[in-house]
């Protein structure tokens, strides 16, 4: 979810990344609401970036977490970006 809220995550995806990302959100979301979220009284139905008592709902990513990539083809020498 935080990335596509955040421009800056945003402009970095490419336009495939940026609707793949959209369409799962878009699939997360339906799910909890299915799940529970349409039980709970509506003022903490909300996934917005915070709920009405101020508690931050979208967890932001650990950037100092590492990474793990599984290389399926051979694209030859690659260096991450990494901002």
């Amino acid at each position: 979810m935080h990335y596509t809220r955040d421009d800056m995550y945003k402009e970095r995806m490419s336009q495939n990344e940026l609707e793949y990302a959209k369409g799962f959100v878009s699939l997360e979301e339906k799910h909890m609401r299915r799940s529970f979220l349409d039980q709970l009284p509506p003022h903490l139905r909300g996934l917005d970036e915070t709920a009405g008592n101020g508690m931050n709902m979208v967890t932001k990513p650990n950037l100092d977490a590492a990474v793990f990539c599984r290389v399926r083809t051979n694209v030859g020498e690659f260096q991450f970006d990494t901002r």
